[in-house]
């Protein structure tokens, strides 16, 4: 096995292609054969790579190339955006999980109420329609009454008279006692 710090010391002779340093390495090598050999199997590589000719990209290489590349970086920062945001999502749900079912009791709560809001209503305008059908009743029969006999109906105005006295007076006491 060779030391990373003689494979990082090749790699720098390589990179620097400088005599010297190559024969420096060359003389601390020769005590390791195993390291010799991989020197000298990297330079053979190095002498294959410069012998070979240079060739030229095709037409749009270097296009396809970087659009590709920005593609796929735009793919992977849309995957993040989708992971983070299902996990945004995901914890704001569950940190609002309280708030959304106490909601939704609440939501319950006025629906009944509004039930039995509708109920009261219901039974109010009942009563009310009760009252003017026996109002009705009452000044039909009084009506047919009144109609074969006159002072019926002076008796009927006079009562129906005083009870509009009795409820002006009784108003405006009530309001006189509330400002005081």
């Amino acid at each position: 096995m060779i030391p990373k710090f003689l494979l990082d010391d090749m790699n720098d002779a390589l990179d620097s292609g400088d005599a010297a340093t190559r024969a420096a390495l060359t003389t601390r090598l020769s005590d390791q054969p195993e390291a010799q050999a991989a020197w000298d199997a990297m330079q053979s590589v190095e002498q294959k790579l410069n012998a070979a000719p240079m060739i030229a990209p095709s037409a749009g290489f270097v296009q396809r190339f970087e659009a590709r590349r920005v593609a796929t970086q735009s793919s992977s920062g849309k995957a993040w955006l989708a992971f983070f945001g299902g996990v945004i999502v995901t914890g704001g749900v569950a940190a609002s999980a309280p708030s959304i079912i106490g909601l939704a009791f609440y939501v319950r709560e006025v629906w009944e109420q509004e039930i039995v809001f509708a109920l009261i209503v219901r039974n109010t305008v009942e009563s009310i329609a009760a009252i003017a059908r026996a109002l009705f009743t009452s000044v039909i029969a009084l009506a047919e009454i009144a109609i074969p006999n006159p002072m019926m109906w002076l008796t009927m105005l006079g009562a129906v008279g005083i009870v509009g006295v009795w409820l002006y007076l009784i108003n405006k006491l009530s309001l006189e006692a509330s400002l005081t």
